[in-house]
């Protein structure tokens, strides 16, 4: 959610100690503000990219090792098709 890095923060900490540190986490960046959301203003916007990178790394930094991200490249090598 934007602007709350530090829930997220807290949120990595207890997966990665209370679950486990190989938990798989999708980390995700495509939060978009509908419904009811532009009567919030913290919520009536979406994430910036240095924020999504932030969580990325946090994430990282609370030992969690399976974290999905954003990788086309890793995506097509998975799927066996060569980049052009």
């Amino acid at each position: 959610m934007p602007g709350c890095l530090e829930e997220s923060e807290q949120i990595f900490h207890f997966i990665s100690r209370e679950l486990s540190p190989a938990t798989y986490v999708n980390v995700m960046d495509q939060y978009h503000p509908c419904g009811k959301a532009h009567h919030f203003e913290k919520l009536n916007r979406t994430l910036t990219r240095e924020e999504y990178e932030t969580a990325l790394s946090m994430a990282e930094k609370a030992g969690l090792s399976r974290l999905d991200q954003k990788d086309f490249s890793l995506l097509l090598q998975k799927l066996g098709i060569k980049k052009t």
